[in-house]
């Protein structure tokens, strides 16, 4: 898992991230989750974080590798 914090401190804005991976390992094949999101908050909605204010996401993947 990996979590991160990005601070506009010019423009009071902050963007969260997290991302969570979980692989399954069988044999010499590999299964991959992949879950994560982005939130970003802002007091100002200027800036290159504060533009993106109200549009959180979220992300989810499978992979296999064989």
């Amino acid at each position: 898992y990996a979590l991160s914090l990005l601070d506009d401190i010019e423009y009071e804005s902050q963007l969260v991230s997290f991302d969570m991976t979980y692989t399954f390992l069988k044999m010499k094949n590999a299964l991959t989750l992949n879950l994560g999101s982005d939130f970003f908050a802002s007091a100002t909605s200027k800036g290159y974080i504060g533009q993106y204010k109200g549009n959180d996401r979220f992300r989810g993947g499978i992979s296999y590798v064989f």
